[in-house]
């Protein structure tokens, strides 16, 4: 992050939100930066690996701002385990996820409920943790400088940090937030996008799926499906290339044509392991239901 229009410092921004929290010492409270390692895309074998009580993270799961994204319970389960030693006379965490150089995202206020031994690990604990929902809209929007030394992870909430608000607007150049499969409806630029960035390609070779090409110009739409071990991901990448993605129909009109006019949505997700044939059963059911052979770009 190059920009440095910090407005106050995380301290201020969160006062007055919950009252417990407030009337806690600031030496009872702890701010964690977890560390993100995320995949180089196409280098899998060069990611960090990541455990939660011991087991490796989830497959499609490419770092810990995934997880806290998309799977908070085990977000959950992976931030509650801490070294004793850290975590003496804590009552709260107040949690970030490190981005690039010093910077932090915040992920939320939560509250130590109780601690017990972990004994699968020396001098570890597990925190009964309770996310605090009151800070929950400003969860994802709060950026602050972490400063140096950066590899100080934890550190007591007497530390002043700048911070600074994000709003939720989509910046050009940027990958669009991920909300659910059925909200995804991507421009080509976008779509370019999201099958590089390390959270969507997560959510992408996790599922099949029903999908739908809008041409914006005309209205006639494409349906296809996806059947691979690599998911939406495996499919939607050639169509991130070209823009036709090979689709006869849609080749005919031109990379420059499909670049600039197509939409793609998802319809339906399919699990992972779905076979050829009951994937083309589905996307022959949603070609029915949409008219799509007779008015759209479905010849088949």
């Amino acid at each position: 992050m190059e920009k440095k229009d910090y407005i106050a410092t995380i301290q201020e921004l969160l006062k007055g939100i919950d009252s417990e929290f407030d009337n806690t010492s600031e030496k009872q409270k702890k701010m964690l930066r977890h560390a993100d390692s995320r995949t180089i895309l196409g280098k899998e074998e060069e990611q960090t690996k990541l455990f939660i009580n011991g087991n490796s993270f989830p497959t499609n799961i490419t770092s810990i701002y995934a997880l806290y994204v998309y799977r908070k319970d085990l977000f959950l389960q992976y931030q509650s385990e801490q070294l004793a030693r850290n975590m003496r006379n804590i009552k709260y965490l107040v949690s970030f996820i490190g981005e690039k150089g010093t910077t932090a995202r915040f992920v939320g206020v939560y509250k130590i409920n109780g601690k017990r031994d972990n004994p699968r690990v020396k001098d570890e604990v597990i925190l009964d943790l309770e996310r605090v929902t009151a800070f929950e809209h400003l969860e994802k929007r709060i950026v602050i400088d972490w400063a140096t030394p950066a590899n100080s992870w934890h550190q007591y909430y007497d530390k002043e940090k700048q911070a600074r608000i994000e709003d939720f607007v989509q910046e050009q150049g940027k990958a669009p937030l991920f909300k659910s499969y059925l909200e995804v409806n991507l421009n080509h630029a976008q779509l370019q996008l999201v099958v590089q960035h390390p959270d969507w390609v997560s959510v992408l070779k996790a599922k099949n799926c029903i999908y739908c090409i809008l041409d914006t110009a005309n209205g006639k739409q494409y349906v296809g499906s996806t059947y691979n071990t690599k998911g939406i991901w495996g499919r939607w990448s050639e169509y991130a290339k070209t823009g036709h993605g090979g689709d006869l129909d849609l080749e005919k009109k031109g990379e420059d044509y499909c670049k600039t006019n197509l939409k793609w949505s998802i319809l339906e997700t399919l699990q992972l392991d779905i076979s050829a044939h009951d994937a083309i059963e589905r996307e022959t059911m949603w070609k029915d239901k949409l008219g799509v052979k007779r008015f759209g770009y479905c010849n088949n």
